[in-house]
């Protein structure tokens, strides 16, 4: 029985890529991370030293300062760890320089205090007096009584005068005094101010200095992380996404492709097969002082190739021995064919025997091409058993050889492929088969001599007085809710399980109905109560009577 297992096309060719991953950069960074780091640790120390800070009804303000200071010190402990994880790859160090802002200008306040200025009697005003007294004198043989009570008025009027100038000369003390001390206040708050404002200045200061080494850190922190994903992938021997973008590898293959000669080409399409190139290619890597190089091999396909895989499945035939002196033990016959995998073009005009290696690099499912050296060899020259019984040709009885192996125990199965079994009996019987499904029947098949094709479903046994056929299961789970997979807490955001919710109704909106099929609801129809004869179209029939 010739079981084809694939179509494949050959490769005796490759293209070498060649990609540079440079850590100098990487390094450069840390380097200016750490200059960062050393110039901001020496500002909190230089203004952790001010006398200024150094007084009780400061004390809040140093604490402060020395909270920048340790926030510091964390962050070059972060940096240290980075350093650290970049140096278990290989890698050292990153630079830049920071530059501080030039420092802000306090433009203070100063209060002045304003003084009011008073006068005392003029010239003018005495002249009057004096005229007045020279009119009462004239008058004062007449109006004598008048001149006395004249008299008497201005002697009051200089006392009240006098005592005036005296208050006023107080009060223009008091408001010297009152400057004096309004100057003062203005000084001790300007002091104040300077102060506020040197801490004021060195605290944004820092914290602008902080906020830059800690986005630089994040930075360091996401390269280093892609440098990992890079690493591990390249550990694995296969090209990822994290290497070459698909975009990329998109343009990459094109030009490839451009460049090829008629006969060859690439093992699929660049734009729709993207994802099975990063499947199928492997990749080498060289670490080069502080530069990795991988080296990728992308087979190269001949077009005019394309054979099939068939998988030989040598199937015994039972037979009696009716000398009546021998023993009348079980026996089978099988052919001693020379291969057990043989490859052929579409026209089966050709034929390759396959070996060990290449079958197993030929019956990988996830690729379409394989290469094979084995040499080519025509199908109508060869003198092969296996090649005779596979062209069914008409001389193939005197091309193959039978061996016969006595005392062999009958009935006995042969696992084909998906579930699908040969018995092969010398005696007409009886097997049962049950399905661990939710109907549970229980169906009979007639196992007829010399071989009979069994294809049993899944979770169904086969079972009988002689041997028992085991079931297989396949289960299916699907959920639509992405939180069975690994990801960043970034992903729980509200736009994003808006988005992920519409996401999730057009994929199932999208997919067919038939592959969501459930497994266990499979029911046995009334066929499986007849014997199961027919061969699938992908299996062919070659075992010959050899009676």
């Amino acid at each position: 029985m010739f079981q084809k297992i694939k179509e494949i096309s050959t490769t005796r060719s490759n293209w070498l890529i060649t990609f540079v991953v440079d850590l100098d950069p990487f390094e450069l960074f840390l380097n200016k991370i750490e200059q960062d780091l050393n110039k901001a640790l020496s500002a909190t120390q230089k203004v952790h030293t001010i006398s200024m800070f150094y007084t009780p009804e400061k004390k809040h303000i140093l604490a402060t300062i020395l909270s920048l200071q340790r926030e510091v010190e964390g962050l070059n402990r972060t940096k240290d760890y980075l350093q650290s994880q970049f140096n278990d790859y290989k890698s050292l160090y990153y630079d830049e320089t920071a530059k501080f802002r030039t420092k802000r200008s306090l433009f203070p306040i100063i209060g002045k205090a304003l003084s009011f200025l008073f006068g005392t009697v003029s010239d003018s005003n005495l002249s009057k007096i004096r005229r007045n007294i020279k009119t009462l004198a004239q008058n004062q043989d007449a109006i004598r009584h008048i001149v006395q009570d004249g008299l008497t008025i201005l002697n009051t009027t200089q006392t009240h005068v006098s005592e005036n100038r005296h208050k006023v000369n107080e009060l223009i003390e008091s408001v010297q005094d009152l400057g004096n001390r309004l100057k003062t206040f203005a000084t001790d708050l300007e002091k104040q101010i300077e102060v506020m404002g040197s801490y004021l200045q060195a605290y944004l200061h820092m914290d602008m200095i902080k906020g830059e080494i800690k986005d630089l850190m994040n930075i360091a922190g996401d390269y280093l992380n892609h440098l990992q994903l890079q690493l591990n992938m390249l550990s694995l021997g296969h090209m990822s996404p994290s290497l070459i973008s698909p975009g990329n590898l998109r343009v990459l293959l094109t030009d490839i492709k451009r460049r090829l000669p008629a006969t060859l080409k690439i093992p699929g399409d660049e734009i729709i097969d993207i994802w099975n190139f990063y499947k199928c290619l492997t990749c080498s890597t060289v670490l080069d002082e502080n530069r990795i190089i991988i080296i990728i091999t992308l087979p190269l396909l001949d077009i005019r190739d394309s054979y099939a895989i068939y998988k030989i499945h040598n199937l015994p035939v039972p037979t009696k021995v009716t000398d009546k002196n021998s023993d009348s033990s079980d026996m089978v016959a099988q052919y001693e064919l020379e291969a057990v995998v043989i490859a052929a073009n579409q026209e089966k005009t050709k034929y390759m025997l396959l070996s060990n290696q290449e079958i197993d690099k030929c019956s990988n499912p996830l690729v379409n091409f394989c290469e094979i050296k084995s040499p080519v060899y025509p199908v109508n020259l060869s003198k092969l058993c296996v090649i005779a019984l596979f062209a069914n040709k008409e001389n193939w009885k005197t091309r193959c050889t039978v061996k016969v192996r006595p005392n062999t125990v009958l009935p006995m199965a042969t696992y084909l492929t998906d579930s699908m079994w040969a018995v092969t009996t010398i005696n007409e019987f009886r097997i049962t088969i049950r399905c661990d499904d939710q109907t549970s029947m229980l169906t009979d098949q007639i196992i007829n001599p010399p071989t009979t094709i069994i294809n049993l479903k899944l979770t169904c046994t086969a079972t009988s007085d002689h041997l028992t056929l085991l079931p297989t299961y396949q289960m299916e789970n699907e959920e639509s809710e992405v939180g069975f997979i690994t990801h960043q807490p970034s992903w729980q955001s509200l736009k994003f399980k808006e988005y992920k919710s519409k996401l999730d109704i057009k994929y199932i909106e999208n997919c067919s109905t038939k592959s969501r099929r459930p497994l266990m609801k499979r029911t046995i129809g009334d066929q499986s109560r007849k014997p199961i004869q027919k061969i699938p179209d992908e299996m062919q029939w070659m075992v010959r009577d050899t009676a």
